[in-house]
């Protein structure tokens, strides 16, 4: 009769230890989700400016923009094309700047109002213009990547747990 009680008691001592390896995993296993779930949010700018990067580029490019809520490629009609490179903060700043330096040139020679002033401006304004919609380019390409790489995390942390 002892050797039964002394069973039982083991055999309850075992579930009880049992129950709590499991309440440990199950408390282990939730704090991986919640850190996985935390790192996968913490992508989600990335992912959204290299999706926005993508986006312009591609109609700046081609003439067409992927539309998330469609699922379709849409046309972008030139007036837009246009806008993308020009309304862009680093494309005004450097206009803006250059304008500025040109201008206090000119008027330091009092040549401020003159012709060549004008033929002067035309002339480092297309040379910026070149200049600058090619770095243009190469930053917006940059940033797709970038959130191209961080869609691409995101993905594979979601299936690894």
């Amino acid at each position: 009769m002892g050797k039964q009680i002394g069973g039982a008691l083991g055999a309850r001592q075992e579930r009880k230890a049992a129950k709590r390896a499991r309440q440990r995993m199950d408390a282990q296993a939730a704090e991986t989700r919640r850190i996985r779930d935390e790192s996968v949010a913490r992508l989600n700018p990335f992912a959204k400016a290299g999706e926005t990067a993508s986006g312009r580029l591609s109609a700046l490019l081609t003439g067409q923009r992927y539309n998330p809520e469609t699922k379709q490629m849409e046309d972008v009609s030139e007036q837009e094309r246009a806008d993308l490179f020009f309304k862009s903060p680093g494309y005004q700043f450097k206009e803006d700047e250059m304008l500025k330096a040109i201008r206090r040139s000119q008027a330091a020679r009092g040549n401020l109002l003159g012709s060549r002033a004008l033929a002067e401006e035309q002339d480092r304004q297309r040379g910026m213009l070149s200049q600058e919609y090619g770095s243009y380019l190469d930053r917006l390409t940059q940033l797709s990547g970038s959130g191209q790489s961080a869609a691409t995390n995101q993905g594979s942390m979601a299936l690894s747990g």
